[in-house]
């Protein structure tokens, strides 16, 4: 593949991207569940999966390769595609079975995540130091516990294991907030030149987690959504 077309492609990913960014938070700050969220989430849920999928064959292009590229990529996908297929996956816990992509998703995660906590473990110890430095293994030790306990919560989910009715709510919010934190993370990485390499890393997940916990405990207060335990 030459160089212009390896721009193109490039062009193309930015473009997407940056409708990401825009459209993420435009979903968020709205009415949820109104039209106007669910034109932004769906223009979020495209652009996100063309951008992803762009960095996969990005970061395999000579001269472009790069390994966390491509995991962000995935950790993109899987975290679109889990907050769209959730919107489907509203019996769970009257045991709806998850379809095949679902498992696809999930099991993909599974590798990503023992990959990333595990490379993270060895790069922070200094013995295979991929990226950065040795201090960098932090950030994929954090990355790599995220998906670890996301696939938990997918896995405990598949078997029927919900707490509460509007589970599907709740895992939407959670992975399609979390996808805004890919889509920040991928945009403070590329263009940051202040911060340490570390925080830009991390501040998006230290500013988007508390924004999910809020939305995720304003629906579990919700009455009559708790499932009660059966006597």
């Amino acid at each position: 593949m030459n160089a212009q077309i390896s721009t193109i492609l490039i062009i193309i990913h930015a473009i997407f991207g940056g409708i990401a960014l825009l459209s993420g938070p435009g979903a968020l700050m709205v009415l949820k569940g109104g039209r106007a969220h669910r034109t932004f989430g769906k223009i979020f849920f495209y652009a996100m999966m063309c951008t992803s999928v762009l960095a996969l064959i990005i970061s395999n292009l000579p001269g472009h390769k790069n390994l966390f590229l491509f995991l962000i990529g995935i950790f993109s996908i899987y975290m679109v595609g889990t907050g769209y297929r959730y919107l489907s996956l509203d019996k769970l816990h009257l045991g709806q079975k998850p379809e095949l992509i679902d498992w696809i998703l999930t099991l993909a995660m599974a590798l990503f995540g023992l990959i990333l906590f595990i490379g993270g473990i060895m790069q922070f110890l200094g013995v295979w130091v991929l990226m950065y430095n040795s201090s960098f293994g932090i950030v994929m030790i954090v990355f790599g516990s995220f998906s670890l306990l996301m696939v938990r919560e997918d896995l405990n989910g598949y078997r029927g294991k919900v707490q509460y009715k509007n589970h599907r709510l709740l895992m939407h919010i959670g992975r399609m907030v979390g996808a805004n934190i890919a889509a920040f993370t991928a945009f403070l990485v590329v263009n940051n030149k202040i911060l340490p390499n570390i925080l830009a890393w991390l501040l998006p997940t230290f500013v988007g987690l508390p924004i999910a916990i809020y939305w995720s405990n304003k629906q579990k207060k919700i009455k009559g959504m708790k499932i009660e335990p059966k006597s």
